[in-house]
């Protein structure tokens, strides 16, 4: 935490110090409860507050929210095994992938030896990637914070997102609004069904994001084509240009030889 945050933590300490009947916490007390926790990120501390008030029946003393960070640390990190797991997930363009930053980056670093087919090694690569991440974080006493990477498939991420939610990867507040956004998507798919009665269908939105992402491919990859085959044609042409040069060059050499042959000659 830093200075800014002392007057939150103030408030959060003296309200959890309310909960259990103490008296409000001197300036004195309050200054240690903030050197014992001044290590944590507000929102660790905040959480493990949270936690302590739903199971803690005596009042807390610091060491109570800090023994409750550090075994969240280690508890809320995916081991190297699942983190793996979920990860090989995002092969799949059409799965929904709920994972951390650390193991995003670490499939980043797995993925090029998983497309040269050596599975060991992009696991291999994978986990000592993951694992020092998790090192660097779990020293610098963050928990860990679970990001979305959606699919294309409407059913996989409404499920993806809900069993997050249900396990706790995701907060109430970004499931949700992940989730409300979906069901607003499932009105584009009720009308693409009532399309096929009519006869009138449109294609889903996410269904033209992908084929815009599609054809893009594919024009870049024409592009790419044409570029080299347009500085192929330049390469002919500065080679021929040259070949003509050298050739002419020759040409006038072998004339200039033969006129000082001749002049020799006559003399």
């Amino acid at each position: 935490m830093n200075r800014e945050d002392k007057a939150q933590f103030a408030e959060l300490i003296g309200g959890l110090l309310e909960t259990y009947h103490q008296p409000e916490p001197s300036a004195r007390v309050m200054k240690n409860w903030w050197a014992a926790l001044e290590s944590f990120p507000f929102q660790g501390v905040e959480w493990a507050v949270s936690q302590y008030m739903r199971t803690g029946k005596f009042p807390p003393k610091p060491a109570d929210i800090c023994g409750m960070i550090d075994d969240a640390l280690k508890s809320r990190w995916f081991s190297a095994d699942e983190a793996w797991a979920h990860a090989l997930r995002a092969l799949d363009e059409y799965e929904t992938v709920i994972w951390t930053h650390e193991a995003a980056k670490a499939f980043e670093i797995a993925k090029p030896l998983l497309e040269m087919n050596d599975k060991v090694g992009a696991r291999r690569a994978f986990e000592a990637a993951y694992l020092r991440a998790v090192a660097q974080a779990a020293e610098d006493r963050r928990l860990p914070v679970f990001l979305v990477s959606e699919g294309w498939d409407h059913k996989r991420r409404l499920e993806a997102i809900s069993r997050a939610k249900a396990e706790g990867f995701l907060t109430t507040e970004q499931a949700d609004r992940y989730l409300s956004r979906l069901s607003s998507e499932m009105s584009d798919d009720a009308l693409m069904i009532a399309g096929l009665v009519t006869g009138k269908v449109s294609p889903h939105p996410s269904a033209k994001t992908k084929e815009f992402a599609d054809m893009m491919r594919r024009a870049l990859a024409s592009a790419t084509e044409k570029q080299k085959q347009a500085e192929m044609v330049k390469q002919a042409e500065r080679q021929a240009t040259k070949d003509a040069f050298e050739a002419k060059r020759k040409a006038m050499l072998e004339k200039l030889q033969a006129q000082a042959e001749k002049l020799a000659g006559v003399q």
